[in-house]
């Protein structure tokens, strides 16, 4: 239920998953050609240490996200697509993520401080996350979601993305250093805000925002509360993808942690395209849980089906093309990647699939269920690691990710099989019909 503090009124009508898919596919689509264009410039002007050190702050950045960023928003998404007003939910929101963002620079600025201190440039680079966290808790431009102004989203997120990637242009070729890139992220980040913030506040009197800020103080520490709860499983999921640069700090020279970080983003930037259409259906399981479980069931057997028979080829593809896509991507100096390239592609299909299971997780309310996988997961992917890059000191040792994500999905495959979440009876080639898959598009 939302806090008492924000008023009700009629929810904005559902869009189609197909008008989703199109407008944050173009938008998300855009963001990860621009994060790619990023990649290859990094790699050219920073080489395989300048990497490493990106890599590292990234991978600590990204374990402060899910508190920050990822549940802070998508309780507000889903608040304001209830009906909640859209200008109280933001200025609360902004809020919480504000908070949580000073708790979180806390251990960041601890680990720079006494885990780095070896490594003037590391110590630097993760030090300088903090500002990237502020500027992401003051965007407003989750706000458009939950109102169905997907546009208005689309038109933010491709805009900051091309002003990150003219800012990483001009920035390292004045500067060619690892910091320009937080720096130039933090002032993006601004940049999007501000134009969130115009689209959604308009002339809002300056008063009427301090009374919202005051209006949202008693219920606060709830909120806080609540995102911190909810971004847990979040956090987990997103450190199997950081223990393999952290741990490998232990046991590869920075070149290699270049070059292993090169690698893990470009992965990464694939698999989110998946993760980007199974968001758009999660509120429709969601949906179907509560109302005809049946109907819930056959749709998250549906997108098993898809979402295997899609990360085959593309996982294939990756692995056969990793040669040309590090060479022309990162440049000659990270031929190697195309190896550790080769080695994680098939991370793609348990990653995708596993996701499916998640959503249906979540969809059914099975949280705190969710959480418990996705720590096991974690702990799995930080063992495995360990133990890979300790009998094999090199980036193509991070290729244990493939067994611990399959193991993972083959977890909540049976998880959800005993829960009943998923009807396997309908798992067939069936559901990649195009009649099937364009029923499933105009759900809402």
């Amino acid at each position: 239920m939302p806090p008492s503090s924000w008023s009700i009124s009629e929810p904005p009508p559902a869009a189609s998953v197909r008008a989703n898919l199109l407008a944050l596919g173009t938008s998300e689509v855009f963001a990860r050609v621009a994060q790619l264009l990023s990649l290859a410039i990094l790699a050219r002007v920073l080489g395989q240490e300048g990497m490493g050190v990106v890599g590292t702050a990234w991978a600590i950045y990204q374990l402060a996200v899910p508190f920050v960023q990822y549940a802070p928003e998508l309780i507000g998404t889903r608040e304001v697509a209830r009906g909640v007003e859209a200008r109280a939910a933001f200025v609360s929101l902004t809020l919480v993520k504000l908070l949580i963002a000073v708790f979180a620079c806390l251990p960041i600025a601890v680990c720079a401080a006494f885990f780095l201190d070896a490594d003037p440039a590391a110590q630097l680079q993760v030090a300088l996350q903090c500002p990237v966290l502020f500027a992401v808790a003051l965007s407003g431009v989750w706000v458009f979601r939950g109102q169905r102004r997907l546009w208005a989203y689309a038109a933010v997120r491709i805009v900051s993305s091309a002003a990150l990637l003219a800012g990483l242009f001009f920035g390292l070729g004045l500067v060619p250093l690892p910091w320009v890139v937080p720096v130039a992220e933090t002032l993006t980040g601004l940049i999007g805000a501000a134009i969130a913030y115009a689209l959604l506040m308009g002339a809002e009197p300056l008063q009427r925002v301090v009374a919202e800020v005051r209006a949202s103080l008693p219920e606060l520490r709830t909120h806080v509360a609540e995102a911190v709860q909810f971004g847990l499983g979040a956090f987990l999921a997103a450190a199997m993808w950081s223990a393999p640069m952290l741990v490998a700090r232990v046991f590869l020279d920075p070149g290699e942690q270049g070059v292993l970080a090169a690698t893990i983003r470009l992965i990464l930037a694939v698999s989110s395209l998946f993760q980007l259409a199974l968001q758009v259906f999660h509120p429709v399981l969601a949906y179907r849980y509560t109302h005809d479980r049946e109907s819930a069931k056959s749709l998250a057997a549906a997108l098993v089906v898809q979402v295997f028979a899609v990360t085959i080829p593309v996982a294939l593809a990756v692995a056969l093309l990793s040669p040309w896509i590090a060479g022309s991507l990162l440049g000659s100096e990270f031929d190697r990647a195309a190896i550790v390239l080769t080695a994680l592609a098939p991370t793609l299909i348990p990653t995708a699939v596993s996701s499916v299971f998640g959503y249906a997780l979540l969809a059914d309310g099975r949280y705190q269920l969710y959480v418990f996988i996705c720590a096991g997961g974690a702990a799995a992917s930080v063992l495995g690691c360990w133990i890979a890059f300790s009998l094999l000191p090199d980036p193509e040792a991070a290729a244990v990710l493939a067994p611990v994500m399959t193991l993972v999905a083959l977890v909540q495959a049976f998880i959800v099989w005993r829960l009943d979440l998923v009807s396997y009876a309908h798992v067939s080639w069936r559901q990649l019909a195009p009649s099937r898959i364009w029923q499933m598009l105009k759900e809402r």
